[in-house]
């Protein structure tokens, strides 16, 4: 019918992102909120998992595993060197309290930093979650706009006609 009458002023919506891009907010989107299927991809695991994952205490684990295997393959030896070469014949200086007190304190400084950079990494991981959080909810896939309201073809053949009618008119009147 908006043909014969006209159209009135209509808010329409169009998807100013990509498709890919829609698909990609889509996920993140689903993952923030933790309906992705699967979190949602492998950096939004990867930040879960730091922020505290399964486990806890595993992933603590798992994240110190190879730093404890670097301690205990160059540090433990560098300080037995350090150690044997002290003197005290056939490895004496190894059994010395000094050698058990050097371990020691290296394994304590060792465990501090360890948990310092996990903790550190944790802080930075819910910083950059925030970010996307933020990044998503501020995001705006779709463009509104106003479509014009439309005279249809009644009003456009009546004011066609009144147009000529009123040139008729000025011509025939001497205008």
């Amino acid at each position: 019918m908006g043909f014969w009458t006209g159209d009135k002023p209509k808010l329409m919506k169009k998807q100013a992102y990509t498709d890919e891009q829609m698909n990609f907010f889509n996920m993140l989107l689903g993952g923030l909120s933790g309906q992705g299927g699967g979190g949602g991809g492998g950096f939004l695991d990867y930040f879960a998992n730091l922020l505290g994952g399964e486990g806890g205490q595993g992933d603590f684990e798992n994240f110190a595993a190879p730093y404890r295997q670097q301690f205990e393959n160059e540090t433990i030896p560098m300080l037995a060197e350090r150690f044997a070469g002290a003197g005290g014949g056939m490895g004496g200086a190894l059994s010395s309290s000094g050698f058990g007190q050097s371990l020691s304190s290296a394994g304590s400084n060792f465990n501090a930093q360890l948990a310092q950079l996990f903790a550190s990494l944790r802080q930075n991981a819910a910083g950059q979650m925030a970010g996307l959080a933020g990044q998503a909810l501020g995001a705006q896939p779709y463009a509104f706009g106003v479509r014009q309201a439309s005279p249809g073809m009644i009003a456009t053949g009546v004011g066609n006609f009144a147009n000529g009618l009123g040139r008729a008119a000025g011509a025939s009147f001497g205008g």
